[in-house]
């Protein structure tokens, strides 16, 4: 359903194999060579996916990376992102997102201009700020980290740092936007 639904959006979603796993206990898809491509250019391939969720809970689902994720831009930026472990959980019901979590560890990403960074750990957590569930609040950390050179007044500062965090808001209709 979600392939289609992304075709007659005008985007091209390919995958070489699938494979469902984990029952009864648990739901588990794993996806080889998925590959998203939009009408602008900008894409998303993985090396691999898996899919988790609980029969009982079908609107909580955990995302694992299988190997390495290349994003391409619409400007034709290219970058690629590997790491030790990458994994995303997801909870959502009628109204909006309930929880997204993210963590990672060694990270490393490169662009085909040869621009690199690196993370030894990563998290993200993204919450409502109230009920009407429109307003999001997050939190993300990186710790021991390389960032790609900054073109701006702050390469002062160097590309290396210990902790790295930011909070904040978002409203959640931006960020389906992007």
């Amino acid at each position: 359903a979600w392939v289609a639904a992304e075709k007659a959006r005008g985007n091209d979603v390919h995958y070489d194999k699938a494979r469902v796993i984990g029952l009864p206990f648990r739901f588990a898809l794993e996806i080889e060579n998925l590959q998203r491509t939009e009408a602008n250019g900008k894409s998303w391939k993985a090396a691999g996916l898996r899919l988790n969720a609980l029969p009982y809970d079908l609107k909580h689902v955990i995302a694992e990376a299988l190997g390495a994720q290349t994003f391409t831009f619409a400007d034709g930026r290219v970058w690629t992102l590997t790491a030790d472990s990458a994994a995303m959980s997801v909870h959502w019901n009628k109204k909006g997102l309930v929880r997204l979590s993210a963590i990672a560890k060694n990270v490393s990403w490169k662009s085909d201009d040869g621009d690199s960074g690196a993370l030894k750990g990563y998290a993200l957590q993204i919450t409502p700020t109230d009920k009407t569930q429109t307003k999001l609040r997050f939190h993300t950390e990186g710790v021991d980290g390389r960032l790609p050179k900054l073109k701006t007044a702050l390469d002062a500062f160097g590309p290396e740092f210990k902790s790295i965090s930011a909070k904040g808001t978002i409203n959640q209709a931006q960020i389906f936007a992007m």
